[in-house]
């Protein structure tokens, strides 16, 4: 960092706010020790019988309770703030809380590999080696409180750097955790191509509750319309992805076939069905010929997610019992007014076998495989650099560390 004049107060004062940026790191590191070690409570296990994970999970806990600084407030962690070395804890703090939603995401013991575990660890412990090599060099700030036994939280932390022998480190887990999901953006769509993307998320967003099999089928006659009018706009330019789109528009002709003898009355999904008419009147507007669509493998993005939600969707609403299958009995509604008389129909749940074949053809036409993430043993080049960091001869000094 450049350095920067300041004054005793004004360094104590920027001292006790990285504090709080410290606590709300360290915070995380507790969180993800946690989440990915075995579900024991560190406090009713004796020291012997802890394993170095769980070992480092104790000391940071006993290190949060006896810091006296609070954690940041929402405005500390948003606002910038003018000094350089300040905000960068910032936005590690930043980091920090943002994280936090990984854990309820997926990142943790029960979802995740041995590996992928030990990668999470790794990275909790690194992180602690730097806050404390970081607070032993902060110790000439006025009104520096230093953390409590930096020298055990150290050795608990580099104990869990050897879990690299036993595992080979997965950064695949990197591409697992929380996603933010897409939000309606309001007013109306914008001119050209970039409407379509905004229509399409519109839409995705919207799909956020079981519709009504009415709004159901209106959502997917409109991505008939899209699929087809997005298959001639790229036809020029990517025949391949064309091709693509042109079987997609056959796929939602041929469920909206499939769909007609299917009733219900629960569900609403009006607001999506709305956003799905915009969508379709928008994209119809725009007329054949358009330029070169530059977001095209955004829009098929965009389309897959909408498909993998439709098909979640239907099976939801399957299981719950919100759609029912017409079927037609051999003999005549008698209770129809008029000299010819229909056939009577009965609904039953698309849960018997008979709706089987319906579900089916929902989950392989629209459902796509989860994508294998490939285990990757290469160290970003992120973990790398801190490595090398931590590793430097200066970066440590264990002889000023106390116990």
């Amino acid at each position: 960092m450049t350095p920067e004049t300041s004054t005793a107060d004004e360094r104590e004062a920027m001292g006790r706010q990285i504090r709080r940026y410290r606590r709300s790191v360290l915070v995380w590191c507790r969180q993800a020790v946690t989440a990915t070690t075995r579900d024991a409570l560190a406090g009713g296990v004796r020291d012997q019988d802890r394993d170095v994970a769980e070992e480092l999970r104790h000391r940071l806990r006993a290190t949060l309770a006896a810091m006296r600084d609070g954690l940041p407030s929402l405005d500390e962690i948003a606002d910038p703030v003018g000094n350089a070395l300040v905000d960068t804890w910032r936005r590690a703090a930043r980091a920090a809380t943002l994280g936090e939603h990984d854990f309820g995401a997926g990142i943790d013991y029960g979802h995740l590999t041995d590996a992928q575990c030990a990668t999470v660890i790794q990275d909790a412990a690194a992180v602690v080696r730097a806050v404390v090599s970081l607070d032993q060099r902060y110790g000439n700030v006025p009104g520096w409180e230093p953390l409590a036994s930096p020298g055990r939280l150290l050795l608990a932390a580099e104990d869990c750097a050897l879990l690299r022998l036993e595992y080979d480190l997965d950064d695949s887990v990197d591409s697992e955790g929380w996603r933010p999901s897409p939000r309606l953006v309001p007013g109306p769509l914008p001119p050209g191509l970039a409407g379509v993307i905004q229509g399409s998320r519109n839409l995705l967003a919207a799909l956020n509750e079981i519709p009504s099999i009415r709004n159901f089928r209106i959502v997917l006659e409109s991505q008939r319309i899209v699929s087809t009018a997005a298959a001639a706009a790229v036809a020029s330019t990517d025949p391949s992805l064309a091709a693509a789109w042109r079987e997609r528009a056959q796929t939602f002709r041929s469920l909206v076939v499939r769909t007609r003898d299917i009733g219900g009355n629960l569900g609403d999904g009006r607001s999506a069905a709305s956003h799905a008419a915009v969508l379709a009147r928008h994209i119809q507007r725009l007329g054949p010929s358009l330029p070169a669509w530059v977001d095209a493998h955004m829009l098929d993005d965009l389309f897959v997610q909408m498909e993998d939600r439709l098909a979640g969707l239907f099976v939801r609403a399957t299981h719950e019992k919100f759609y029912f299958l017409r079927v037609p009995q051999p003999r005549l509604d008698e209770t129809k007014a008029g000299l010819i008389k229909q056939r009577e129909d009965a609904f039953v749940p698309l849960t018997t076998s008979m709706g089987h074949d319906v579900v089916e053809n929902f989950r392989t036409t629209l459902c796509h495989p989860s994508p294998v993430m490939p285990r990757r043993t290469s160290v970003p080049t992120t973990r790398l650099q801190l490595g090398m960091a931590l590793d430097a001869p200066s970066g440590m000094r264990p002889d000023m560390i106390s116990f």
